[in-house]
């Protein structure tokens, strides 16, 4: 049958197995961390990053625009200079 998940237990042989409530438990918990919450975490850790990732190449598209446009406007008065 089922073994104790208490490291506490292992010494006494006659109580190996605890209880089918506390197995039931127990394996309903597994099932909703590694079902439900997992995934949960990983899609917004994903969502997350993509935000990120999107706001930074933005802020990074709008600095080359703004010193291409310097760059004209400077080229545009050098050459008006006689």
């Amino acid at each position: 049958m089922f073994q104790s998940w208490n490291l506490l237990t292992r010494t006494n042989r006659n109580y190996e197995f605890i209880s089918w409530r506390l197995s039931f438990i127990w394996f309903v918990g597994f099932l909703m961390r590694y079902c439900f919450l997992l995934p949960l975490r990983v899609i917004i850790c994903f969502i997350g990053v993509s935000i990120f990732s999107i706001a930074v190449f933005m802020k990074e598209v709008h600095c080359v625009m703004v010193i291409n446009l310097n760059y004209l406007e400077m080229q545009d008065c050098v050459s008006s200079v006689p």
